[in-house]
């Protein structure tokens, strides 16, 4: 049953718009304690060894992943509050206006939504149909915000896996150096990653982050719901920044399935969700589509995973467009877009239609590990981590304001930003207008022609598209 009149009359959005707004003060006044603790950090590093030093070290990470993993829950509540305040206030307005105004021309209008026209004139009698379908679906849409609310508030506070084990370890396939390995799959998938990963650098995987990057650039899925269909994976090279480990961008449905839409806003079918809340452990696996700067080794990865039909169990993989710049500060810019395959019309038609997953993410090492900041689709999840040194920590996550079935046709053709602003690292570079050329062969006596100026020519910031490990894309550097 929708939320009755009264309520919606009494309610107060407003109230989470400001409670956001509280927050942004919190969040910033964290971000400095963070920071001001990985700074000590580093002195300790320099200033004391020992075991001391590294107990010190060890208790001081805890600490800091802690107020990460705090920091990542707390933005994306700020995140929920924002969105539901400007929502739910709307709704409210419009159900406020209508019924106020029926009300003073002589309406009743119940709690349950339903409109009673005055006895006189006898025609509006005909019109209690349509006002009471206005008025109730106008409460059916607030109690629906207001439901994803709180499911995105109560999501965005749980903890992470990491956290509830106490660790902010993270392992990937076999896990840091080589290891013999404990099943036939476990053999397979380890020469599946060394081959990957010496196809794109040309040598086998040593360090911890050198078996993360060769488990995204394998395209083989090991998990059973894939049965064996592998992704899709495009990739390109950067200018390495030695010490700022690799930065991975994880898109995936929150849900266990997801109606994938048609162009009129319709539903068509049902997609198999990824079924997770945030997880600084996910696997290439258990994401939509999953973006990866490595640093180390120079290499930008992109890869769509398959996607399912779960009424009738057919699988197909769409492809990833994916175009990266870099500055010579070595941020990077990545701009992508990805389609559901079983959009109806196909994915090409989806890419050119508002139902798809879109968005330009700018990654930039900074002394104090990397920083990211853009703007994305509101569906689905996304989730930033940072895989350095001393661990994996949050860069920043937004959960969905509607994570149920309808989450794509409510978020896709919608925007939201993300992390910090850093769109202005990649600036444009605009030309002047220059003037038009007269003709100078002119008769005598007539006049010369007046110049007419061509509009500013634009180029664009240096970028490419990723392709295939073959295709040895050479990513540009841009002023």
């Amino acid at each position: 049953m929708a939320v009755s009149l009264s309520v919606v009359e009494a309610s107060r959005p407003g109230g989470l718009s400001e409670s956001a707004a509280q927050l942004v003060d919190k969040l910033a006044q964290l971000d400095q304690t963070i920071a001001s603790q990985h700074r000590a950090m580093r002195q300790l590093r320099g200033a004391w060894q020992g075991r001391g030093a590294d107990a010190a070290l060890s208790r001081a990470r805890r600490d800091l992943a802690a107020q990460r993993q705090l920091r990542g829950r707390l933005g994306a509540v700020q995140s929920a509050l924002t969105s539901a305040g400007s929502q739910l206030s709307s709704i409210r307005s419009a159900i406020v206006a209508i019924v106020e105004g029926l009300r003073a021309r002589g309406w009743q209008v119940t709690d349950i939504g339903a409109a009673i026209a005055p006895p006189a004139p006898e025609i509006l009698k005909s019109l209690e149909a349509a006002f009471t379908s206005i008025v109730q679906r106008l409460l059916d849409m607030f109690e629906h915000a207001d439901t994803a609310t709180a499911a995105a508030i109560t999501v965005a506070m749980q903890p992470s896996a990491a956290e509830s084990s106490g660790t902010a370890s993270y392992s990937f396939g076999p896990g840091g150096a080589p290891q013999a390995p404990q099943t036939e799959q476990d053999d397979e998938r380890r020469r599946h990653q060394i081959d990957a990963f010496k196809a794109a650098t040309g040598r086998v995987p040593v360090t911890e982050n050198d078996w993360r990057t060769a488990a995204m650039l394998d395209p083989h899925n090991y998990s059973d719901k894939n049965h064996g269909v592998q992704s899709n994976v495009v990739v390109g090279q950067i200018n390495p920044v030695p010490g700022q480990g690799a930065v991975q961008t994880n898109l995936f449905i929150p849900g266990e399935e997801a109606w994938y839409p048609d162009l009129t806003g319709g539903i068509s079918g049902h997609n198999l969700g990824d079924n997770r809340g945030f997880n600084p452990n996910a696997g290439p696996e258990d994401s939509r589509v999953v973006s990866y700067v490595d640093y180390e080794n120079g290499l930008v990865v992109a890869r769509q995973n398959p996607s399912i039909d779960t009424r009738s169990g057919e699988i197909k993989v769409g492809t990833p467009h994916v175009n990266v710049s870099q500055n010579p500060d070595g941020a990077v810019l990545i701009d992508y877009k990805a389609a559901d395959p079983f959009s109806p019309g196909g994915e090409e038609l989806a890419l050119d239609s508002p139902f798809n997953v879109n968005g330009q993410m700018v990654i930039k090492p900074t002394g104090d590990g990397p920083i990211a900041g853009g703007i994305v689709s509101s569906f689905p999840a996304i989730e930033i981590y940072s895989h350095g040194a001393e661990g994996t920590s949050e860069i920043a996550k937004i959960m969905p304001q509607n994570i149920t079935q309808a989450g794509p046709l409510a978020g896709l053709p919608f925007s939201q930003n993300i992390g910090v602003p850093l769109m202005g690292e990649f600036p444009d570079t605009v030309l002047p207008p220059m003037p038009g050329i007269p003709d100078l062969d002119l008769a005598p006596g007539q006049d010369l022609p007046v110049l007419q100026p061509t509009p500013p020519f634009v180029i664009p910031y240096p970028s490419i598209e990723l392709g295939p490990v073959g295709d040895d894309v050479n990513i540009p550097v841009g002023k």
